[in-house]
């Protein structure tokens, strides 16, 4: 007998940098991400808007660092609540300085964070 267990849905609410909104496109890429982690539906809110930086560093001055602890407790709405998680779209993202080398970062409770700059720049190079 082959049982698989479903989780009825998340819902994912998404910060992101002006210029930097991800696409139907790429929703669907996420969802399709979601639905294979076992989730049945996977929902998706573009909410805010959150201020432009070049580069957002996770971890300066200690993990996470103040950056995304001022992001989080402006631009995060659905905090605590375990059906959401947030994601963020960034131009680039780094931890210590140093830039992250893949599309983004799952850092759990803390988020989804994605930099589509750094795929853009690759892409380029093909």
């Amino acid at each position: 007998m082959i049982i698989v267990h479903f989780i009825a849905q998340i819902v994912v609410e998404i910060g992101y940098m002006d210029g930097h909104a991800p696409s139907q496109e790429d929703l669907d890429v996420l969802e399709a991400y979601y639905i294979q982690l076992g989730y049945h539906r996977a929902e998706f809110h573009l909410d805010d808007v959150v201020p432009y930086v070049y580069e957002f560093d996770l971890r300066t001055y200690g993990w996470p660092g103040p950056q995304y602890y001022s992001y989080s407790s402006t631009y995060r709405n659905h905090s605590g609540d375990p059906k959401w998680q947030w994601m963020l779209c960034f131009h680039y993202i780094s931890i210590d300085g140093k830039r992250v080398e893949h599309l983004g970062v799952y850092c759990g409770e803390y988020g989804i964070l994605i930099h589509d700059q750094y795929l853009k720049d690759l892409w380029f190079l093909f």
